[in-house]
């Protein structure tokens, strides 16, 4: 069974980077995408991502997300129409922080505290694909040319010869 869980969150996890690969292609329209916290959020972003990838499923790995925050909040103010996906991750982070402390409360109770464990691990799962979502949207202009380069079809090449 474990093998069978281990195996839905790798395809899982592989699913976000296919998604996150497709959605970073549409780049953010603020401006500073090359400032000093948006260096910070992909720095502070991709050791969360491989710390979860490793299988670290402890809280602690949380910590590593607090550098992301000045960016996150600027791109709330500055990103009328992605918003709610800037919630949507602070909500999530402040779920994943806290919920284990409140998982102490319901030791006792099988059912609470599986409901409670359930919740802080999908908050955590949001948490990733919002940090691999990113990480594809703030790639540098030169990496950013090389991945997403539109390859010519057919059409095009025949009549620019």
């Amino acid at each position: 069974m474990q093998v069978y869980l281990l195996g839905a969150a790798w395809l899982t996890a592989l699913a976000f980077i296919l998604v996150g690969y497709v959605k970073g292609k549409q780049a953010l329209k603020v401006s500073g995408l090359e400032s000093y916290d948006s260096y910070l959020f992909r720095a502070a972003a991709v050791i969360y991502i491989a710390v979860y990838l490793m299988g670290s499923n402890f809280d602690y790995r949380l910590i590593f997300l607090i550098p992301t925050l000045p960016f996150v909040f600027r791109m709330l103010r500055e990103d009328p129409n992605g918003r709610w996906i800037h919630t949507l991750y602070l909500g999530c982070m402040f779920i994943g922080m806290w919920m284990s402390e409140i998982n102490i409360l319901w030791r006792a109770d099988f059912y609470m505290r599986s409901t409670v464990l359930m919740v802080n691990e999908l908050s955590c799962w949001v948490v990733l694909y919002y940090c691999i979502r990113m990480q594809f949207t703030l790639l540098p202009t030169y990496v950013r040319e090389i991945i997403y380069r539109e390859q010519p079809t057919l059409n095009n090449e025949s009549s620019a010869s």
